[in-house]
């Protein structure tokens, strides 16, 4: 089900794709078995060659980049575990020859962020433990507005209507319902209110399908 026009790693879907990209694409690291018995691992460079922690040198990006840190703890206090230093593997290249380096990363984070694209794996750098500083603002920066998870400010869509908010559900992408109407033929919206009670459908052989 998955075919070599879906391997790009800025669009990618299915997870059919993700794992036929693990065999055309190189991480930094990647993890293998030093020893079974002991189910012991070890890390194996491949497009790099180092990764060390540089939290204590670097104390100022916690602030910069207004870093969540854990309960109780501020950025003077913390020295490990959130700034990495990654030193790129000198002989990575393409197959013509052209060096692999770090203007290549960057290039590469730029397009997949890039808000005139919209790539459907932006997520992976403006949301989340991978997202990059700005990353967010950046890539919804052509929109006069974006909607967020609810996850990301309640613990639950109830919680979120006891605060005054109107979650919305993205139809289209959660439930196929682009093009559908309902009964007085109005599209449906891209994202619809949880609360919305009206039914849309698609019209098949002149009847009305409900969805």
């Amino acid at each position: 089900t998955s075919l070599g026009n879906n391997w790009n790693p800025h669009t990618w879907e299915p997870y059919g794709d993700d794992a036929l990209l693990g065999y055309v694409s190189s991480p930094f690291v990647t993890m293998q078995i030093l020893n079974s018995e002991d189910g012991v691992y070890q890390w194996v460079y491949e497009m790099a060659t180092e990764i060390n922690d540089v939290t204590a040198t670097h104390q100022e990006d916690l602030t910069k980049y207004a870093v969540k840190l854990q309960d109780g703890k501020t950025a003077e206090d913390t020295t490990e575990g959130y700034v990495y230093e990654i030193k790129l593997n000198p002989d990575a290249c393409w197959e013509d020859g052209t060096p692999i380096n770090a203007d290549t990363y960057i290039y590469s984070m730029q397009q997949l962020l890039d808000p005139a694209m919209k790539n459907y794996r932006a997520n992976l750098y403006y949301a989340g433990e991978s997202a990059v500083a700005g990353g967010n603002a950046y890539y919804y920066s052509d929109q006069e507005g974006y909607y967020q998870p609810v996850g990301n400010y309640y613990e639950s869509v109830e919680a979120a209507l006891e605060d005054g908010k109107e979650p919305m559900i993205d139809v289209w992408n959660l439930w196929g319902a682009q093009g559908y109407t309902d009964a007085d033929g109005n599209e449906c919206p891209q994202y619809v209110s949880v609360t919305d009670e009206v039914v849309y459908g698609e019209a098949v052989d002149d009847t009305f399908s409900c969805a």
